[in-house]
């Protein structure tokens, strides 16, 4: 019995034993195979995995370094050492004036108020004479007297015409000498002296003397008066009338002022007269006429004002204030590094543990099957 038991003992271990040559001669001929694979299919210096599908080598540690940098709004200062930001301006309320003489009105505008400038007193236009004694020259009045005529004459270029009816030639029937005297318009007598011995009429009627009337002969004839012949006592006859021609009376011209003026001594009349209305105006600004009376003029000017800035605080949220030039900024200290270092692969992808480097192939390499006997 205990021979048997040896013998299977030792047909159990041969067989161990030439199940792990078997084993050993497969894991041989599959690494074998593998190295053919990772020449055939893997980039020099990658294994070939167990699965035949991808290449692997152990990754490089690599140190990067892409710069300092700020979080926005920040800014790298120029040393690229500290990140900085714009400070916080607020500007402070300033003040403002107006110049000298001026005063903000209603309207918040630079106003003064001053007195115009009245013109220079003086005579209006066409006027002679100064300010204060102005006046129009006035021709005087003049009146003329004499150069007349009696009421019973004409004046005429040759003087001062009178015409009378002429007087119709008259003829007596007598024609003894003395001619005959007129006495009526029909009767006509001549008288003469009688016979101064005899007292006696040779012809006519005698008239006794009475008293203290001598006596005389009268011869009383018949008148024809004629109807084209005249005569003139005086004058010279024209036509049917009797003209004569005196002097007028002598003219005599006198002048005189009108009412309201006045006589001066080198002759002629003046009429007074006020001086110009003043104007008034500005050298600068506007003309303003009150509405009092007597109105005010006054020059109404306008101005710019002046301002006085109230200058600018700053202020940092976080960091430390600091001015740099003309900027005024807030130092929020060290920039942030850029420096990485990590494993990293000059060919593949890190593995997800980040120690390999992986590429993929383009066809598995299978792994022998081992063969056992028995």
């Amino acid at each position: 019995m205990e021979t048997t038991k040896k013998t299977s003992t030792t047909k159990a271990a041969l067989l161990v034993l030439a199940a792990l040559s078997m084993l050993l001669s497969g894991l041989f001929i599959a690494t074998a195979s593998s190295s053919d694979a990772q020449d055939a299919s893997c980039p020099a210096g990658f294994t070939l995995n167990a699965a035949g599908t991808e290449c692997s080598q152990a990754s490089s540690v690599t140190t990067f370094d892409a710069g300092n940098s700020c979080v926005a709004p920040a800014f790298l200062s120029p040393s690229g050492a500290n990140c900085w930001v714009a400070a916080t301006a607020t500007a402070q309320a300033g003040t403002t004036a107006c110049p000298a003489g001026f005063s903000a009105n209603a309207s918040n505008v630079c106003a003064a108020n001053g007195p115009a400038t009245a013109s220079v007193a003086a005579c209006p236009a066409g006027a002679s004479g100064t300010a204060g004694a102005c006046y129009n020259a006035v021709a005087a009045t003049s009146t003329s007297t004499g150069g007349t005529c009696l009421v019973s004459a004409t004046l005429t270029a040759l003087g001062c015409q009178t015409a009378v009816a002429a007087d119709a030639l008259k003829t007596c029937s007598i024609t003894t000498v003395p001619a005959y005297n007129q006495y009526t318009a029909t009767t006509c007598q001549n008288v003469t002296p009688p016979d101064a011995t005899l007292l006696a009429c040779p012809a006519g009627v005698f008239t006794a003397i009475v008293g203290t009337t001598p006596a005389f002969c009268t011869v009383t004839g018949t008148i024809t008066t004629s109807t084209t012949a005249y005569a003139c006592a005086t004058g010279a006859l024209v036509g049917a009338t009797c003209v004569t021609y005196a002097a007028a009376s002598a003219v005599v011209v006198t002048t005189a002022c009108a009412a309201g003026t006045t006589a001066i001594p080198a002759g002629g009349c003046y009429s007074p007269v006020a001086n110009a209305a003043t104007t008034y105006s500005c050298a600068a600004g506007t003309l303003n006429v009150s509405a009092a009376t007597p109105a005010v003029y006054t020059c109404d000017t306008t101005s710019g004002f002046s301002a006085t800035a109230g200058g600018i605080l700053y202020s940092c949220a976080a960091g430390t204030p600091a001015a740099v030039g003309t900027d005024v900024l807030c130092d929020l200290g060290a920039a942030t590094s850029g420096v990485t270092t990590g494993p990293s692969c000059a060919q593949g992808v890190l593995s997800a543990d980040a120690a390999s480097c992986v590429v993929a192939v383009a066809a598995a390499v299978a792994a022998p099957v081992p063969a056992f006997t028995g």
